[in-house]
C-alpha cells in the first residue's frame, strides 16, 4: 500500500495498487476534465483485472468521495472529484521526485557491433513497426552510473522487440525504451544477451546522432524522457 502522508496531506484511506491504477486510467479517459462514459469490462481490461475487482474498486472509490459515478444503460457515467485529482496531483509530485527525467553520460567509441545488429532485418522491420522508425545502422554509445541507469529505465515506457533465429543462429530479443537526445528521437536498447558492462548505455536512432548533433568521444550527453510529440 501507498501511504497517503507521503504523497499528500490528505487523510483519506489508504489505496491500494488496483486503486492507483484505475484512478490513472479514469484520469487518462479524460474523467479529471469532464464525465466519461465508459464499463467494468472495458476497465478491468485496460489494467488487466477482473470485472468483479472493478465493480468492488469503484464502490470503494465513491465511498471515499474520489468519484461520481452514475450507472446507465449503456455502462458506468464517471467523474473525478476534486479530492481525486488532489490526490493524483501529490502522486504524481512525489513519484516525479523519485524517478529522474534525464540521465547524463559520457560518449564512449564502440566496437562496431552495433552496425552489425541494428542493422539486421528482423529488427529493423520490428523497429518500423513498434518505434516508428527504421533505425541507423549502429549504436550511440555513453557510459553512465549504472545505479542512475537502471533507475532512469524504470522511469521509460517500455517497447519489447522479439527474437529471432536464423539457419546459423539466434538473435536475442530486446527491451526498447524511448527517449530524446537533445530534441532528436532515440531509444534504449537493452538486449537479452549482450558483451556490454552495466555503465554502458547503447541508444538507436533514426539518424546518425553523432554526425547529425556533432558529438565527439569523451563529451556529456544529455538523455531526456520526453514525449516524441511534445
Amino acid at each position: 500500500m501507498i501511504s497517503i502522508n507521503f504523497i499528500s496531506s490528505y487523510t483519506f484511506p489508504l489505496l491500494m495498487k488496483t486503486d492507483n491504477a484505475l484512478l490513472v486510467r479514469l484520469a487518462k479517459l479524460g474523467a479529471i476534465t469532464s464525465t466519461i462514459s465508459t464499463t467494468t469490462a472495458s476497465l478491468a481490461k485496460s489494467i488487466g483485472t477482473s470485472q468483479q475487482t472493478i465493480s468492488r474498486k469503484l464502490i470503494g472509490l465513491e465511498s471515499s468521495n474520489l468519484i461520481k459515478k452514475t450507472l446507465r444503460p449503456s455502462g458506468i457515467e464517471i467523474c473525478l472529484t476534486t479530492k481525486a485529482i488532489d490526490y493524483l496531483r501529490g502522486l504524481h509530485t512525489s513519484l516525479s521526485s523519485l524517478f529522474p527525467s534525464s540521465i547524463t553520460g559520457k560518449l564512449s567509441d564502440g566496437v562496431g557491433e552495433g552496425k552489425y545488429y541494428v542493422g539486421l532485418i528482423p529488427y529493423q522491420n520490428s523497429f518500423r513497426k513498434l518505434l516508428g522508425f527504421k533505425a541507423y545502422p549502429g549504436t550511440l554509445n555513453l557510459r553512465v552510473n549504472p545505479q542512475e541507469k537502471a533507475l532512469f529505465i524504470s522511469s521509460l515506457d517500455k517497447v519489447s522487440i522479439e527474437g529471432f533465429s536464423t539457419k546459423e543462429r539466434s538473435f536475442s530479443s530486446l527491451e526498447c525504451y524511448p527517449v530524446t537526445v537533445y530534441g532528436e528521437k532515440a531509444a534504449i536498447v537493452v538486449p537479452d544477451r549482450t558483451t556490454h558492462s552495466d555503465d554502458i548505455m547503447e541508444l538507436i536512432a533514426p539518424d546518425c546522432l553523432r554526425e547529425k548533433l556533432n558529438l565527439k568521444t569523451g563529451q556529456n550527453i544529455e538523455i531526456k524522457n520526453e514525449d516524441w510529440n511534445s
